[in-house]
């Protein structure tokens, strides 16, 4: 992470928006965060990948029905 990115606080008087025009940094990093996998993401993506193995004609509307 940018050393400037880091200089923006939400517990500040100034609203993070200005701060990052401020800081000349974008806004889309503040609201995005990385969830990570959990376990059951990890089995869902294994059975996923086993199930298109199987069935690959079958498109994305198919699979995630």
């Amino acid at each position: 992470m940018d050393e400037r990115q880091k200089m923006v606080d939400s517990k500040e008087k100034l609203s993070q928006s200005k701060q990052c025009i401020l800081l000349k940094v974008n806004r889309n990093f503040i609201y995005s965060s990385s969830k990570g996998k959990n376990d059951e993401n990890i089995i869902i993506m294994d059975l996923l990948k086993k199930q298109y193995i199987v069935m690959a004609f079958y498109g994305y509307r198919k699979m995630t029905v």
